[in-house]
């Protein structure tokens, strides 16, 4: 028997050893800490699996010390952790209950002068103060002690960084993160006097800039964003801040003057409409950079705004600040820069072809793109000059020089065009050569056949007979340690014959994990043996590529079959932009020589350096991850435009992400002229998607894309195995009220609420309790389908002793999970764990950490997207604990089976909780959810990758959120009385709509815990039965109202006075109320109305209503919170019960009868001990 004692913030696991002697005492001694997992008593094995996992992965308080530490007798927990502890761990370890006090903060003064300060104390739900004394996380009252727990804990903290701000602007970021921190509240334990609770808080995480031309040149302000929209699961593009900016254009006028008025590194501003804007301290620093390119010379303020991100790389270091992070490429953002920034349009060599030979009949310069672009044609005589005008101008880093009448930007790509034309002129004109010579026949140029048609940008028209390249037989070069499947074979010869051909580009789309890397690489050593090319590689990827690519050159390619791999940071980069007198140093390792090897540089790079890049002529580029050149006026596409190689290839599995015209944005960097016009749908997409990868009159396919089911020694070598479970009574109920509450949302055609309430039920079919609320439940894992199933399965594995991954996309459940696999199967390790968005080296480390592990049955748990980073060799089963909407997430996972040796094969295990009445047994959400992701994934065989959106989530929610069949036999109506005087109609003739139930059947009994439900009819009665019933004999103890556009406007403010006041009758007031509401900047409908002027209207028909009943209002920013979509009503009640109204059309809905209105009432218990 053991059990845990607690000395102060000390915890101590013991256990009693039986004494040998007859009626001798038992000894008492101490747990070692790395035994607790097994010998903890059961109740409190969830506690411990979180605990452990804080000293593993040394997590720290508030004071930089760590939350738990290990010591000699136990372990000592920082008050940041007691705090924090939820009720069910903290009684496991023995600390005292959690304090139900009420924390009121009253303010003291002026909050810009000296003396202002916050008062805190503690009072009862009713209001009554009492007397309490506090001692760290600590509080003594009736004679008992309470622990502190979140958010009061911190709350507390906050207060007294406020009174201990040395200056007003101190002040300011400290009641503003006050205010923050106050929003994480969600018992109402918390209240704040009035002042302190009409304040409003801005809080920006991120940036982009706002650019002007004016007689001085380029200037710029500001742009701020918060975090929410800038990580918004639906957002395909660049943000429009417009849209979803994070303040309103008065708001952000102010504070572009003012922030000129400063260095830019304040952290807080107060508004003129009362507002407290509250800058992240990490984004402080970068608007510090931005204030000081501000007040730079003309020439450096625009090298800052084509190119912000480099800026912050230089400055910022990435362990204080966000970095390149903070800044955000806006759709304002591109266009203007691309409209201010001539200098930065790209400048390609033309020239018009005549029939039947190679000598063009005039050249010259294009500078812009497509119908924008000027035409400026140049004589032999004029190319000397020109050459030396752009040097010079480069040399003196002017933004453009004069040329024929117009100005070409001063760029390398302008100069090395220039050159084209120079060498160009030599040969064909001067030394009148029959063909052009190997350097000359590589590069592109603009061929303009007739003005009215588009011009292609491909080499010069070579005979067959006179290029060298022409007459070697595609065949694999030597070097190659790994051998290579049809496919890849295959692969490689396309891409040869491409470079024979001089085509300027293609694209490589094969699915996820039939070896794309590979196929690049093989033909890179092909280029070095045969092709000789004496110009080095240029490949770009995402942030954190380099790694793998160097392993995958290394794993694959034997010593100096593409020489040496360099690769290029911004550090390097930034010396090479600015190394004086030389502004043309050759890049490292790119002097031509025989084997001059590859160079690496993530996207950002190629964006914040451009031109060093854009300088260097490449044998080959490679682009990974090539949808990522998606948008057109993005800087990092202008970027790849501007580079210069003999051939260009583009890797990535999702063609087409975000819309169907994707891909032609991305061909159009890698193949300039080819025609991928008139792609506006599904239909016209996969027409141009099949023209492309056959080729178009007798001439090689542009795109290849191969799917794993065309190849059998890739598809045979997994087996997909579906694992439906039964859900557990208690987990079945959860959904049935869930889907229950979401019945609200349906025909209301709000696809983010309905996209929110999916999640919801998602979360359920995992399990019906989060992990932080697990608490002593030693069952815990029997109360879900998935984990039943799971446990089955890895039972199975033990027996065999096999190793599999789990993907799990709940990080809370890691530590609990991995605990209950080394209980059950009694490991004597720690299970490995992965959390989301790990970088590559990450990720790798850890699987060959875990391969060489000693012993059989083993287990590793990932997050999705960062288990197709993995590659194993001795794991061969994969178990899909939560799935991912985007199939291509899950293929990249099961992709690191497919990498084993060829004499493995693998399973991959995909769980579902079925709903247990048969006849909604296909309606349950992992069925659909099942379906939806094949279909999504036989939709990629042609390419198509679009990201779920907001109409994929309505669909799946209709078919989901299903509703009772009224006419069936086996259900009967659940009779609600209404009194006549509880039913004001809008208009005569209404029809109300009752919740149905089960008749009860032979040997069961009619389950009356079941949510209500009404309908209330367009232009019908609003009964108020549903709302009233509930409330009867009951005392409120707080409520919370969550509804978007309760206070858009006077008449909905009023519609929502009224609701509250039908609600609560005439009992008892000695409550508060939480209004969640868009404020006036978000609603877009009063445009006339500030959020201040907004929240004083609230209050004072509140006021004139209600008298002291407390309202704290709380406006949402539409773009800080694009989340807020429920329109519900809940109310807790003195005796514990917690009262929910979930309302289809919000308040408004309920107190009119414009539309028809679904109401869903449920009901849990949240019972407490009293303090």
């Amino acid at each position: 028997m053991s059990k845990f004692e607690l000395k102060g913030d000390r915890i101590s696991l013991v256990r009693a050893i039986p004494s040998r002697l007859p009626f001798g005492k038992p000894r008492i001694e101490l747990v070692r800490l790395d035994e607790w997992h097994v010998a903890c008593p059961g109740a409190a094995s969830a506690a411990v699996a979180r605990l452990l996992q804080r000293i593993e992965q040394n997590e720290i308080g508030r004071d930089s010390t760590p939350l738990a530490e290990a010591v000699e007798d136990g372990v000592r927990c920082h008050p940041d952790l007691i705090a924090r502890l939820t009720e069910s761990d903290a009684e496991a370890f023995g600390f005292p209950q959690a304090t139900n006090l009420t924390l009121n903060l009253r303010v003291r003064g002026l909050i810009h002068r000296d003396g202002f300060r916050i008062d805190a104390d503690w009072a009862r739900s009713g209001g009554a103060t009492v007397n309490a004394r506090r001692s760290g996380v600590w509080i003594t009252h009736n004679q008992a002690q309470w622990r502190i727990p979140e958010p009061l804990w911190s709350t507390l903290a906050k207060v007294d960084a406020v009174n201990n701000a040395v200056d007003e602007a101190a002040r300011y970021a400290a009641i503003a993160e006050l205010k923050r921190q106050v929003l994480r509240d969600d018992k109402g334990q918390i209240r704040l006097d009035r002042i302190l609770d009409r304040l409003s808080l801005q809080y920006a995480s991120g940036f982009s800039l706002s650019i002007k031309v004016g007689p001085q040149g380029i200037s710029f302000d500001p742009v701020l964003f918060s975090s929410d929209a800038m990580t918004a699961p639906d957002r395909t593009g660049p943000l429009d801040p417009d849209e979803v900016g994070l303040l309103s254009k008065e708001a952000s006028t102010e504070f572009a003057m003012r922030f000129r008025h400063g260095d830019g590194s304040r952290q807080s501003y107060l508004l003129g409409d009362g507002s407290i804007l509250y800058i992240d301290p990490r984004l402080a620093d970068c608007l510090r950079i931005v204030r000081k390119a501000q007040a730079a010379a003309v020439e450096e303020r625009t090298d800052f705004a084509a190119a912000p991100a480099r800026y912050l790389v230089q400055d910022v270091n990435p362990a204080d600040g966000l970095g390149s992070s903070a800044f955000v490429e806006t759709s304002n953002y591109s266009v203007q820069l691309a409209e201010v920034e001539i200098w930065r349009k790209q400048v390609l060599p033309w020239i018009k072809p005549v029939e039947g030979g190679w000598m063009p009949a005039s050249f010259g310069l294009s500078i812009g793109d497509g119908a924008d672009a000027q035409w400026l044609i140049l004589s032999g005589e004029q190319i000397g000059s020109a050459e030396n005008a752009a040097q010079r101008a480069i040399m003196r880093r002017s933004a453009s020089f004069e040329l024929g009448g117009l100005k070409v930007p001063a760029t390398q790509a302008a100069l090395f065009a220039i050159e084209s034309l120079g060498l160009l002129w030599q040969e064909a004109f001067l030394d009148r050569r029959p063909f052009p010579s190997l350097e000359l026949s590589g590069r592109n140029f603009l061929q303009r056949v007739d003005l009215g048609e588009a011009p292609t940008f491909a080499p010069l028209a070579v005979p067959d007979e006179v290029t060298v390249e022409a007459s070697l037989k595609p065949q694999m070069p030597d070097g190659l340690i790994t051998q290579p499947f049809p496919h890849q074979k295959e692969g490689v010869h396309w891409l040869i014959a491409h470079w024979q051909a001089h085509t300027p580009g293609v694209l490589l789309a094969d699915d996820v994990g039939m070896g794309k890397t590979w196929q690049a690489l093989a033909f890179l050593a092909w280029t070095r043996q045969f092709a000789r090319s004496s110009l080095p590689v240029l490949i770009l990827g995402p942030e954190g590529f380099e790694r793998n690519w160097q392993e995958q050159i290394e794993r694959h390619l034997g010593d100096n079959c593409v020489g040496p791999v360099t690769i290029l940071g911004p550090h390097e980069l930034a010396r090479l932009e600015e190394s004086a007198g030389e502004p043309f140093e050759p890049l490292p390792q790119a002097a031509e020589r025989p084997n001059p090897g590859i160079m690496l540089a993530s996207y950002a790079c190629l964006r914040d350096y451009q031109m060093v890049f854009a300088r260097q002529r490449f044998a080959a580029i490679i682009y990974d991850d090539a949808h990522l050149l998606r948008h057109s006026g993005s800087q990092l596409t202008r970027a790849a435009k501007s580079l210069n190689a003999r051939f260009q290839l583009g890797l990535t599995a999702t063609p087409v992400e975000a819309r169907f015209q994707d891909i032609a944005c991305v061909l159009d960097v890698l193949h300039p002229g080819v025609d991928t016009n008139g792609v506006t749908d599904a239909e016209s997409f996969t027409a141009l998607f099949q023209k492309l990868g056959e080729g178009q009159g007798g001439s090689l396919p542009t795109l290849l894309r191969r799917t794993i089911s065309e190849c059998p020694e890739l598809s045979d070598r997994v087996t997909m195995r579906t694992v439906p479970v039964e859900m557990p009574p208690s987990q079945a109920m959860a959904y049935e009220r869930t889907v229950r509450r979401a019945l609200a949302a349906k025909g209301t055609d709000q696809r983010a609420r309905m996209l929110q309430l999916l999640r919801t039920l998602d979360a359920v079919c995992l399990h019906p309790v989060l992990p932080e609320d697990a608490g002593s439940d030693p069952q815990y894992f029997e109360h879900s389908a998935r984990f039943i199933a799971l446990f089955r399965i890895l039972d199975e594995l033990r027996a065999k002793s096999d190793r599999a991954v789990i993907l799990c996309d709940n990080q809370a459940l890691h530590p609990l999970l991995g605990a209950e696999i080394r209980r059950r199967y009694r490991l004597s390790r720690d299970v490995v764990t992965i959390g989301p968005r790990a970088r590559t080296d990450e990720c790798r480390s850890v699987a060959a950490a875990f391969e060489v592990r000693a012993g059989g049955f083993d287990v590793l748990i990932s997050a999705s997207d960062s288990a197709g980073n993995l590659e194993f060799t001795s794991v061969d089963h994969l178990i899909v604990l939560t799935r991912w909407w985007d199939s291509a997430v899950e293929d990249r996972a099961i992709a690191s089976l497919r990498s084993l040796s060829r004499d493995n094969k693998a399973t991959v295990y995909l769980l579902q909780a079925e709903y247990p009445d048969p006849s909604f047994r296909s309606m349950s959400l992992d069925a659909k959810l099942h379906a939806f992701v094949d279909a999504r994934r036989s939709a990629c065989v042609a390419g198509l990758q679009l990201k779920a959106g907001l109409a994929d989530a309505e669909a799946l929610f209709n078919e989901v959120i299903f509703e009772p069949d009224q006419d069936a036999e086996d259900v009967v109506q659940e009779e609600i009385e209404v009194p006549s005087k509880s039913a004001p109609a809008a208009r005569p003739g209404g029809t109300l709509t009752l919740v149905s139930q089960p008749k009860p059947t032979s040997g069961s009994t009619v389950r009356r815990a079941l949510p209500r439900r009404v309908v209330y009819r367009s232009g019908g009665m609003r009964d108020w039965t549903i709302f009233s019933a509930p409330l009867q004999g009951e005392e409120i103890a707080n409520m919370v109202i969550i509804d978007p556009y309760a206070a858009a406007g006077e008449r909905a403010r009023r519609r929502t006075i009224d609701f509250v006041a039908r609600l609560i009758g005439e009992g008892p007031r000695r409550f508060s109320v939480k209004l969640v509401s868009y404020g006036a900047d978000g609603v877009g409908t009063y445009d006339d109305e500030t959020n201040r002027e907004q929240a004083e209207d609230m209050y004072r028909r509140w006021e004139n209503r209600f008298g002291d009943l407390v309202l704290s209002f709380r406006p949402e920013s539409k773009s800080g919170n694009r989340n807020l979509h429920d329109r519900s009503i809940e109310v807790r009640t003195v005796s514990g019960r917690t009262l929910i109204w979930d309302l289809g059309r919000g308040i408004d809905g309920v107190m009119t009868a414009h539309h028809q209105c679904t109401v869903i009432f449920t009901e849990t218990e949240t019972t407490r001990k009293a303090a």
